[in-house]
């Protein structure tokens, strides 16, 4: 992907996300969001020259928000959640679509989902899994039982 691509779609971003938005580092944070995602998704190339750039914007916008912004404050406890759940279930992402895990000794299948469902609300605004698929398994003793010994699941 050429520089004017990724200057294009960051440009892009930015435009949609000023107005919505109406925050110039909302704005530009959510930008960099966008071109992270295509870069992952395989969608967008960028050479090392401009992944050193695109490191560089990150690392301001991820610098300590001072203490009278609620939004930062809530978005790096959300992130602190996220990572402690990662580390937690020791969450490994295989390939789009394929994770594997470790359910510690003690904890139910629910319990993880329940937290991801959680988790997710927060981070997506959206539910990881069907409501109504999770309430299903809440009652499956499958789901509910708890492991004896830890359990790596991929």
């Amino acid at each position: 992907m050429t520089q004017q691509v990724v200057t294009n779609s960051l440009e892009a971003a930015a435009d949609l996300a000023k107005a919505v938005l109406g925050s110039p580092d909302k704005t530009v944070s959510l930008a960099l969001n966008h071109v992270v995602e295509q870069i992952q998704s395989g969608q967008a190339e960028l050479t090392p020259r401009q992944i050193k750039s695109l490191k560089s914007l990150l690392k301001q916008y991820e610098e300590p928000a001072n203490s009278d912004s609620a939004v930062d404050t809530k978005a790096s406890g959300i992130e602190v959640q996220k990572n402690a759940f990662i580390e937690k279930y020791g969450v490994q992402v295989l390939a789009e679509s394929q994770v594997a895990l470790t359910l510690p000794e003690g904890t139910s299948r629910i319990a993880l989902l329940k937290e991801a469902q959680k988790l997710s609300k927060k981070l997506h605004g959206q539910d990881a899994i069907w409501p109504d698929r999770l309430s299903n398994w809440t009652e499956d003793a499958a789901f509910t039982a708890k492991v004896s010994e830890t359990l790596k699941l991929a």
